[in-house]
């Protein structure tokens, strides 16, 4: 079962393949979102603490983001966990379809939140530029 942050709703839903911290990340997150794909039916956990996106991003050290930011990191990445959480009506630690939370992100999570949840996100620019991935739409 995959583990998942709920703002990696977002970050999925709108999956471009071209933001990436190291190639590492880069291949962990398309192994994910290849598996999502192939199954969009399979059960997944949402969390609001680190996930298997997280597993192989250089800036997690004993579970904690410690990326460099203007921000205290961990901190802003669980307020944007808990605004992703309160948009989309569900639970941290509760388990759901990922096509269902997909479908949710992408109908409740249009520009204008993604620039209130994602605020300070060096990602953000490129997300609103591509827009929804087309093939979740299909899922």
């Amino acid at each position: 079962m995959l583990n998942l942050r709920a703002h990696h709703l977002i970050c999925i839903s709108r999956f471009s393949g071209t933001a990436w911290y190291n190639d590492e990340c880069k291949g962990n997150a398309w192994r994910i979102f290849d598996e999502i794909q192939k199954n969009p039916n399979q059960i997944v956990n949402i969390k609001n603490s680190c996930d298997d996106f997280c597993e192989k991003c250089p800036h997690i050290k004993e579970g904690i983001c410690d990326k460099p930011s203007k921000y205290k990191i961990s901190h802003w990445v669980r307020v944007m966990d808990n605004k992703t959480l309160r948009l989309i009506k569900i639970k941290p630690d509760t388990t759901h379809k990922i096509s269902e939370l997909i479908d949710k992100a992408i109908e409740k999570i249009k520009d204008e939140e993604l620039k209130t949840i994602c605020k300070g996100c060096e990602f953000l620019p490129i997300c609103l530029e591509f827009g929804i991935n087309k093939s979740f739409k299909e899922i």
